[in-house]
């Protein structure tokens, strides 16, 4: 165990019912529209959504994809079947993704009273689920103030987008020990040489590296001088992280599904940079999810340590 592991461990404190109602959903508002940008996986031979999930559990194996059912069971949210979108990925992309030992997840954004499906409620519907279970915490500071008076916006307002994701179990190789605009640039070369090896970049995905290419060399320039406040306004807005780094909400909402169909915990001894900024414009990092509950705090940008690195997730 490393010092950075210690002090992690000290940094931490130690240990509703669920209205049951159906999600009312906007299929056409909620869900994107997928033919403009790209075919689904099966959109030439399977019509059902629910043939869709059974060819993809045949492809990644069973507990790999967590859809309606994996919800049910992990947030007691019942999704109507004629609300849940199809799997925007091709076959070639889950058979990939097996590979590189990632798993799909469907998230959803209300809870079963229909209300936001924030990290704040999230924590509130489990708490006494996992009491019950004989688990312990959830979140290490449920408040979710990180040292300010109120609920960071993240914690209280943000809730997942009504999508499937495609996200790795563990941290992408060569990210750990690495600042945030590192990591980013480690990342970017996963997508390419890994996840897409082979394959057409999508468009998003190639505009998002261009941007990112064009202005690393004046990111790093301002961060070398000193010059941290324009550094933080403009790397939290490069398209590219949004698109391969979880936000705060989803990183929580992944780990619960995961953990509370397969019992296994993600992150264990692991921290990962989420795509966004905290109020006191400090990058948010998240993950150890151990007894004590997961923890999530603000960090420097160029803070790094060998356990702190970057999931890889997408979600189109």
């Amino acid at each position: 165990m490393n010092i950075f592991e210690k002090q992690f461990k000290m940094f931490k404190p130690k240990k509703e019912e669920i209205n049951e109602t159906e999600r009312v959903s906007d299929l056409n508002k909620e869900t994107p529209n997928i033919e403009e940008k790209k075919e689904t996986a099966f959109d030439d031979k399977i019509e059902s959504t629910t043939e869709q999930i059974e060819t993809a559990r045949e492809i990644m194996g069973e507990k790999e994809v967590m859809g309606p059912d994996e919800i049910e069971k992990a947030f007691g949210i019942k999704l109507k079947p004629e609300s849940i979108p199809s799997i925007p990925f091709s076959k070639e992309e889950l058979q990939r993704a097996e590979e590189l030992n990632q798993f799909l997840v469907l998230r959803t954004d209300k809870a079963p009273d229909g209300e936001p499906l924030t990290m704040e409620k999230m924590n509130m519907m489990l708490t006494e689920k996992f009491k019950n279970e004989g688990e312990d915490k959830i979140l290490h500071d449920p408040s979710g103030r990180g040292g300010g008076e109120k609920p960071q916006e993240f914690f209280n307002k943000n809730t997942p987008e009504f999508k499937w994701a495609l996200t790795s179990k563990e941290l992408i190789p060569n990210t750990t020990n690495k600042d945030y605009l590192e990591q980013t640039a480690e990342a970017i070369n996963y997508l390419k040489n890994q996840v897409f090896k082979g394959m057409e970049i999508p468009k998003e995905y190639q505009e998002a590296i261009s941007e990112f290419d064009s202005r690393k060399d004046e990111l790093r320039e301002w961060l070398a001088t000193g010059d941290k406040d324009k550094y933080k306004s403009e790397i939290s807005k490069l398209q590219i992280n949004h698109l391969i780094r979880q936000s705060p909400v989803e990183a929580m909402y992944d780990i619960l599904m995961y953990y509370q169909n397969n019992n296994e915990r993600l992150l264990e001894y692991d921290l990962v940079w989420t795509d966004a900024i905290d109020s006191h414009d400090k990058h948010i990092l998240f993950g150890g999810f151990d007894q004590d509950g997961l923890y999530v705090n603000g960090q420097s940008e160029n803070y790094q340590v060998s356990n702190l690195g970057t999931v890889f997730s997408r979600k189109f």
